[in-house]
């Protein structure tokens, strides 16, 4: 799935390529289409959210499925039901890469370990920490390298979240569920320390953001989670704000 800088201009290069590809459907009909794609009911939604936002526009991933749907719904049947937004040229379509993909069966632990780091990089970025985009940094503490927030799991456990220039507009992403007392910068016994009680939780994870947007692999990851907290994790159903969840095997 790839992703879209949901400014005007965005938006525009994206429908004129998507107009190419599909030139029986008319301009109102490829609008409406792509809004669906992005998560909006209808074009006026993602005009008005665009105007509320700018000019911090979000990303937002695109739905093939989605698209094709509202397209059907709107009388252009007979088009092309294997379409993939990531067939089209990103650098015309202005799209983002989210990653790599490694099947869509992911065994429980790792289900559990990407619905909580989904759930922390949303957060971080719904409270403007930080962006998806390459540098964007936010955070405001005393070295100016490193933040903290807290947040909430949909099932109310009270949860905390670091985030750290990783370099190469990269960031590293812990964080801990149900800590009680932790200190405000984020302890570096999190990087390690895999002994957690029955309903705790600790995840350490990195961001990519300098060739596209998503959970990466490639520096390793670690999680920690106990027996009643696990079950929670794993039903959890988050959905990124626009960066990929497919870019690990499963933790370390």
């Amino acid at each position: 799935m790839a992703a879209l800088f949901t400014c005007p201009a965005c938006v525009r290069s994206l429908k004129n390529v998507l107009r190419d590809r599909f030139p029986a459907s008319s301009s109102s009909h490829v609008s409406e289409a792509l809004a669906a794609a992005l998560g909006f009911r209808t074009h006026a939604a993602l005009v008005a959210n665009q105007r509320a936002s700018q000019p911090d526009w979000p990303i937002l991933l695109v739905d093939d499925r989605r698209f094709l749907d509202r397209l059907g719904q709107l009388g252009d049947g007979r088009v092309d039901q294997a379409f993939s937004f990531e067939e089209l040229d990103f650098a015309a379509a202005e799209l983002i890469d989210t990653g790599p993909g490694y099947g869509a069966d992911i065994p429980r632990l790792a289900q559990a370990f990407r619905n909580l780091m989904v759930l922390t990089v949303n957060w971080g970025l719904r409270q403007k920490l930080f962006s998806l985009k390459p540098g964007d940094n936010r955070w405001r503490d005393d070295d100016d390298r490193s933040g903290r927030f807290r947040f909430s799991l949909p099932t109310g456990e009270p949860a905390s979240g670091w985030v750290a220039d990783a370099g190469r507009h990269s960031l590293k992403i812990t964080a801990a569920v149900n800590l009680v007392g932790e200190p405000k910068d984020r302890p570096a016994v999190l990087d390690a320390d895999k002994t957690v009680k029955a309903d705790q939780a600790v995840a350490v994870g990195w961001l990519e953001r300098e060739k596209g947007a998503w959970l990466d692999a490639s520096s390793g990851m670690t999680f920690s989670v106990g027996k009643s907290l696990a079950p929670v994790l794993t039903g959890l159903d988050v959905t990124p704000l626009g960066f990929g969840d497919r870019g690990w095997s499963s933790p370390a």
